[in-house]
C-alpha cells in the first residue's frame, strides 16, 4: 500500500514538472505556427508562407515539361520578399564571398536590381553564409561528387535550420499567392505591365529595358515581388524533363540527381507570356550563369524557430569558408572540331544552359527557327572555314547575349553583338554588345553574321593583336577593357576543353587558342606595363616641349593682364639679343632618366574603388598586411605587396602562385 502511494505521488509531481517546463521544452518539439510573425528581419525581410496543398503543373496543357498534374503539399516556410540585390549581395562579397561575372557591368551594378551572373553553387554558398551571419546552421554541405561539366556537388542537409534554395515545389506554391488555379501570381489573365519581360521584341520600349529594380514589380497575395518576370530564380531541385515521382506527396525535393537544376519565374529575356505562368520550367547546370539568372532564399519553419527569431543580432564576420571558382589547368589544345565527339559535347552544352535561346524558339527576320544540332552544325563549319576555332565563337555569343537568351541584338539576327549599340529609354549608350562603335549591324540570317564576324577575326590586324595575352585581344576588340567578357569566355573554354584561358594567361599567342592555324611567335615578348628603360635624350626633348607649351601660354596670360603701355617694353625684351653665357658653348650632355619603377604583385584587378578597398582589408585580416589598392588601367587592382626590384618581386610570385591562380607582377612608375 505504501509503495502504490510512493508511486501515485512520483507520478503526480512528473506531472507537475511536465506542466511548469512547458514553456522550456515546446519550442523544441513543437511549432505552434499561430505565433510566427507574418514578416522576420535579418539580412533582409521575409515573408511567412503558410504551408498547404495544391495541384502542381499546368492542368491546360500548355506546357509539357510541367506535367502530369500532382497534388503536393508544402509545410510553412519563409522566403525572401524580393530576390537577392546587387546591395543584398555586397555584403557577402564585403566578408570575403566571390564576386559575380556581371559585377563590373556597367549595367548591372545599381544596388535595388536582382543580382545576376550567379551560379547555383554561388548562390548556395551564400545561403550556407547567411546562415551563420544569423546564427543558423548552414543547409548545405559541399560532397566529392562532380557534375558533369567539373564542378563540386553542394548537398542539401534537409534535418539544417539555416537557408536554403528554394524547392520547385516551394517556389510554385508561393508564386501562385494563394490563388491556386490561376496562371499567374496576379491571376488569371496576362498583364504586361506587372512583369518585366521582352515583349517589346528588339524595341526598346516599356518600363523596363534590362533589369528593372525589384520593388518596381507586382506583389502577390503573399506580398512577394517579381515571382514572374525580371529574373531566373535557382531553385534546389535537380531537373526532370517530367515530373516524376519524386514530386509528389508532401515536402517533395524532386530527383536525387541530375545534370541540370531547375528554374522558376521567367526573366527581362524572355519573349513568351507562358515563360512567366507559375507552372513554367526552365533549367541550367550548376556551374552556369546569365544576365538574367538570380535567386531567392526560403528558411524552413523548424522546431525552435520562434526561440531563433528572438536573437536577432547579425555576425557578418562570422567565419566561412567561401567557395572558390573552378579553375580549368589544362593550356595545351587538341582536339579535333569535326568530330562527333566535339560535337555532341557543345550540344549538350547548349541544351543543358541555354535551351531558351531565341533561335530556339522561334523564327526571327529571314532565320528559321532551329535547334542546337543545326545551331552546332553551322557554326563548326563556317568558324573552321575561317580556321577559327568554334568554342571562341560560342563563347562571345555566350559573353555577349547569352547565347541569344537576352538582349536586343538578337532580334536583329546578331547573337555576337557585332558591331552593335543599342539605346535606352533616356538615350544613353546601353552596351550590352562586342564592339561600341555608331552603328547596329542588322543581319539576314545567322549564316550572314557569322560570315561577318569571321571575316573581321581573319584580318590581319586583328590577328597580330592576338601574339599577346587575351587581356590585350580584348581590348582591341573593343576599344574598352570588359572583364565579365574575358570571364564568359574563360568559363566556357574550362567546361567544354577544360582549357585555361585568362586575361594574362597565356601571356603571349593567345591567338593558339583562338584559330586552328596559328603559327606561334616564338620571339613575341609581352610588352611590359612601362619601359624598364627609356632614350633619355627623347625623353629630354619631350620634357622641354611641354615646358615651351606652358611658358607661351603664361606669356599669352601676362600680356592679357599687363596695361597697353607696357606692351611696347615687353616686345622691346623680346627683340634684345640674349646675353651669351659661358655655359651655351658646351652643353652639358643629357642626364641619364632616373625615375624609378615599383614592382607590385598583383592578385586581382579592373575594380571599382570600393571592392577593391574591400578585398584589400579581407587580405590583410588573413595574414597579407601589406595588402591595398593601386589605379590600374583606368581602374584598380589589388596588391600584396611592393618591391624595389623586379627579381624580388617575381621570387616572392613563385612562392604565392599555387594561393593565387591569377597573381602577376606589374612595374609602375613610382
Amino acid at each position: 500500500m505504501k509503495s502504490i502511494r510512493y508511486f501515485l505521488i512520483s507520478v503526480l509531481l512528473a506531472c507537475f514538472l511536465v506542466i511548469v517546463t512547458v514553456p522550456i521544452w515546446k519550442p523544441y518539439l513543437f511549432v505552434n505556427e499561430n505565433l510566427l510573425p507574418d514578416t522576420i528581419n535579418g539580412l533582409k525581410t521575409m515573408r511567412l508562407i503558410k504551408g498547404g496543398g495544391f495541384n502542381m503543373g499546368d492542368t491546360s496543357g500548355l506546357v509539357s515539361t510541367a506535367t502530369p498534374v500532382r497534388f503536393v503539399k508544402v509545410s510553412s516556410f519563409y522566403m525572401d520578399e524580393t530576390p537577392v540585390t546587387v546591395a543584398d549581395f555586397q555584403e557577402y562579397i564585403k566578408a570575403g564571398g566571390t564576386l559575380p561575372n556581371y559585377w563590373t557591368h556597367p549595367n548591372f551594378q545599381k544596388k535595388d536590381i536582382p543580382v545576376t551572373g550567379i551560379t547555383w553553387n554561388l548562390a548556395a554558398d551564400y545561403c550556407n553564409w547567411r546562415s551563420k551571419v544569423e546564427g543558423l546552421e548552414p543547409a548545405y554541405e559541399i560532397s566529392e561528387d562532380k557534375d558533369y561539366w567539373g564542378n563540386s556537388i553542394l548537398r542539401l542537409n534537409e534535418s539544417a535550420n539555416g537557408y536554403r534554395l528554394p524547392t520547385e515545389a516551394e517556389f510554385e506554391y508561393a508564386a501562385r499567392g494563394g490563388l491556386l488555379d490561376n496562371t499567374y501570381p496576379w491571376g488569371e489573365e496576362f498583364e504586361k505591365t506587372y512583369a518585366n519581360f521582352d515583349n517589346e521584341h528588339g524595341i526598346p520600349l516599356g518600363n523596363w529595358v534590362l533589369l528593372a529594380e525589384v520593388n518596381t514589380q507586382k506583389s502577390n497575395d503573399f506580398g512577394l515581388k517579381g515571382m514572374a518576370g525580371n529574373i531566373w530564380h535557382w531553385c534546389n531541385d535537380w531537373y526532370d524533363y517530367k515530373y516524376s515521382e519524386d514530386v509528389s506527396g508532401k515536402n517533395p525535393l524532386g530527383p536525387q540527381v541530375g545534370d541540370t537544376k531547375v528554374l522558376r519565374g521567367g526573366s527581362w529575356g524572355s519573349t513568351e507570356e507562358k515563360q512567366l505562368a507559375v507552372f513554367y520550367r526552365n533549367k541550367a547546370a550548376i556551374g552556369s550563369y546569365n544576365y538574367d539568372i538570380g535567386f531567392r532564399c526560403v528558411r524552413p519553419v523548424k522546431r525552435g524557430i520562434l526561440k531563433t527569431l528572438k536573437d536577432k543580432r547579425l555576425n557578418t564576420k562570422v567565419a566561412h569558408e567561401f567557395l572558390q571558382p573552378r579553375v580549368a589547368t589544362a593550356s595545351t589544345l587538341e582536339v579535333d572540331f569535326r568530330s562527333e565527339d566535339f560535337k555532341q559535347r557543345l550540344k549538350k552544352y547548349l541544351n543543358d544552359n541555354y535551351s531558351h535561346s531565341l533561335y530556339f524558339k522561334e523564327a526571327v527576320g529571314n532565320q528559321e527557327k532551329i535547334n542546337a544540332d543545326q545551331l552546332v552544325e553551322t557554326m563548326v563549319d563556317i568558324s573552321l572555314r575561317y580556321k577559327v576555332n568554334p568554342v571562341f565563337v560560342a563563347s562571345v555569343m555566350i559573353a555577349e547575349t547569352g547565347m541569344a537568351t537576352v538582349s536586343l541584338a538578337r532580334w536583329a539576327n546578331n547573337p555576337l553583338a557585332f558591331n552593335w549599340k543599342m539605346p535606352d529609354l533616356s538615350g544613353n549608350p546601353v552596351v550590352l554588345a562586342s564592339n561600341n562603335f555608331k552603328i547596329s549591324n542588322s543581319y539576314y540570317n545567322l549564316n550572314e553574321c557569322f560570315y561577318d564576324f569571321l571575316g573581321y577575326l581573319s584580318q590581319s590586324s586583328v590577328k597580330t593583336a592576338a601574339y599577346s595575352d587575351f587581356f590585350d585581344f580584348q581590348r582591341y576588340l573593343h576599344h574598352e577593357e570588359r572583364p565579365y567578357f574575358i570571364q564568359s569566355v574563360a568559363r566556357v573554354y574550362r567546361d567544354l576543353l577544360g582549357i585555361r584561358i585568362e586575361e594574362d594567361f597565356p601571356r603571349s599567342n593567345v591567338g593558339r587558342l583562338i584559330y586552328t592555324d596559328w603559327k606561334v611567335n616564338d620571339k613575341y615578348e609581352a610588352p611590359e606595363e612601362l619601359p624598364l628603360s627609356t632614350d633619355p635624350v627623347q625623353e629630354k626633348e619631350i620634357e622641354e616641349a611641354k615646358e615651351d607649351i606652358i611658358k607661351k601660354e603664361q606669356a599669352k596670360k601676362v600680356a592679357k593682364e599687363q596695361p597697353v603701355e607696357s606692351n611696347k617694353i615687353i616686345a622691346q625684351q623680346k627683340t634684345e639679343p640674349p646675353i651669351k653665357k659661358e655655359r651655351d658653348a658646351a652643353p652639358t650632355p643629357p642626364k641619364r632618366n632616373t625615375k624609378k619603377l615599383a614592382y607590385y604583385l598583383v592578385v586581382k584587378q579592373d575594380l571599382d574603388v570600393e571592392t577593391a578597398s574591400i578585398l584589400a582589408k579581407q587580405l590583410r585580416g588573413k595574414g597579407f598586411p601589406e595588402a591595398g589598392v593601386i589605379p590600374y588601367r583606368e581602374k584598380n587592382a589589388i596588391t600584396l605587396k611592393e618591391f624595389s626590384s623586379e627579381a624580388k618581386a617575381k621570387a616572392a610570385l613563385n612562392s604565392l602562385s599555387e594561393l593565387f591562380s591569377d597573381i602577376k607582377v606589374i612595374g609602375l612608375e613610382k
